[in-house]
């Protein structure tokens, strides 16, 4: 299926074409919702990482421990942690989350049909959904790794300490 939506037997003004435009519409805004809640997901696990390791950390790290593998192992989770927090917080490139105003105003003045409207953003619409789905699914894994960064970061540092 390319850009195109899959109906031919109706007509641009045709009111099933709102019907469209709702659906599409809720598809990109449950990304938009979707992709704050990774962004918040993420944040909170860096927020409980950098708490349990600076716990830790401040024991594990003491003037005169000694120091293992498993403590540099988790020093380099936490970075790691930290880093994939950034990539999930970066403003990647994401498509029509909210509706152009400039085009709205254009179709209103051009004297568009409100169905013929309805068709132009549902297309645009299921467009974009189709190009954010990717990337929110490589968020979700970031964000799913980040969770794996913070227990390898709290065990290797309780691993030190039980070392110690």
């Amino acid at each position: 299926m390319g850009d195109e939506l899959p109906l031919t037997n109706i007509t641009p003004d045709d009111p099933r074409y709102a019907l469209l435009y709702e659906h599409a519409l809720r598809g990109v805004d449950r990304q938009a919702t979707r992709l704050e809640e990774l962004r918040g997901r993420a944040t909170n696990l860096f927020g409980a990482g950098a708490i349990a390791g600076g716990f830790l950390a401040a024991e594990v790290f003491k003037p005169g421990a000694d120091l293992t593998a498993l403590a540099w192992v988790g020093a380099a989770a936490f970075a790691l942690t930290g880093c994939l927090l950034g990539v999930v917080l970066v403003p990647w490139r994401w498509k029509s989350f909210v509706a152009n105003q400039t085009d709205v105003a254009r179709l209103v003045e051009t004297g568009e049909s409100l169905g013929t409207m309805h068709n132009s953003w549902a297309h645009l619409f299921a467009c974009s959904y189709r190009y954010n789905e990717p990337k929110l699914r490589r968020l979700a894994l970031t964000v799913a790794a980040m969770a794996v960064g913070v227990v390898v970061e709290v065990m290797a540092l309780l691993g030190n300490l039980a070392i110690q």
